[in-house]
């Protein structure tokens, strides 16, 4: 609407700051719960400044409670979601969280999450964590916290899990139902090139995912394709080895560098970005110049895998055994396998 203020926030005004302020009457740097009604306060009085930004990062304690009652439940795939901490311990080349939440690994008072746990309306919890398991003596703590509410949860994690039986078994207790984990490659040097070496043991892949699977632990795989070691190859390597683990579901990401990453400083150094239109920056559009093929070999496999992985024979070959949860299961699957076309031509535009 003509003569409306206009606020910008996060990653982007975060990294991007001198250029986000062409197009905003104001900028809130990082995060908001400090600065936000100081904010609005400026706002109604009509003195609203150019930037604001907290001293420091939020210590986590008293955090507002999201209106979830507010929502429409039926228009989201899952509405009960909350935040135990913020950061990652890791510091994976292509990822920008730990820069932005100020290289801390910083949690929520755990009697605070059980008690907004208990509150929310039923069905599952989704932590949006980045890794509910980045600490692990913190995550015994939270599970055996949240334990006695009898809540299904979900949540995104990296593999120290399987290889922590006491862990697995809490997550299990707790009501662990999915984890969205990070595999990104099956290829140790590219795992070490971007700095996931020690966290993603490729050759320990299959068995740590067995260990989650006969616990009861649904996974949700995420790859990343056209990392610098990667060829045509990987493709269907790729979807080779989501069938043989019998993953239920999984993303799939164009490898992408994005702005305020040590990859974007890299690829911008090796004059690798093919541009700059930040719309494009998604992963699901080719940005860079790929190292072992070209970009419309990339994007031509991305769609590949992502038509194979959900094509009828993976499915049958990843889902299809006795399982008491093979309705959701399957409808997940089915419901991406319908949807591919609409995807596939936004990957092109």
């Amino acid at each position: 609407m003509k003569g409306a203020k206009v606020v910008l926030g996060g990653l982007h005004v975060f990294f991007r700051e001198a250029e986000a302020a062409g197009h905003a009457d104001a900028l809130l740097v990082g995060e908001a719960e400090k600065v936000w009604d100081r904010l609005l306060d400026d706002f109604l009085d009509g003195r609203l400044e150019r930037r604001y930004q907290a001293e420091s990062p939020h210590d986590l304690s008293g955090l507002p409670r999201p209106r979830l009652d507010l929502l429409n439940h039926r228009a989201y795939s899952f509405a009960n979601v909350m935040e135990t901490g913020r950061g990652c311990p890791h510091h994976c080349q292509y990822c920008s969280v730990t820069a932005y939440w100020g290289n801390r690994y910083r949690f929520r008072p755990i009697p605070e999450v059980v008690e907004e746990m208990a509150a929310m309306p039923p069905g599952v919890v989704t932590f949006v964590d980045d890794n509910i398991f980045g600490n692990p003596a913190r995550a015994r703590e939270l599970l055996l916290a949240i334990k006695p509410l009898g809540r299904r949860w979900q949540a995104q994690s990296d593999l120290r899990v399987a290889r922590d039986p006491e862990l697995l078994r809490l997550a299990v207790e707790s009501g662990c139902e999915w984890l969205f984990i990070g595999l990104e490659s099956t290829d140790p040097e590219n795992l070490k090139a971007v700095g996931k070496r020690e966290l993603n043991l490729a050759g320990e892949f299959s068995s740590s995912l067995t260990a989650l699977r006969r616990a009861g632990i649904k996974i949700f795989g995420s790859f990343i394709l056209g990392m610098d070691h990667d060829d045509v190859s990987v493709f269907a390597r790729t979807v080779r080895f989501c069938i043989e683990n019998k993953l239920e579901g999984a993303n799939f990401y164009i490898f992408t560098p994005y702005p305020g990453t040590p990859l974007f400083d890299q690829m911008e150094s090796a004059g690798r970005l093919l541009h700059r239109d930040w719309s494009k920056y998604d992963s699901n559009h080719v940005v860079f110049r790929p190292q072992r093929m070209t970009p419309e070999e990339l994007m031509r496999g991305y769609l590949w895998t992502y038509r194979n992985f959900y094509s009828f024979g993976s499915i049958w070959k990843r889902v299809l055994r006795p399982r008491r949860d093979l309705g959701p299961v399957l409808a997940s699957n089915l419901g991406r396998r319908m949807n591919y076309r609409r995807f596939a031509e936004g990957c092109r535009d």
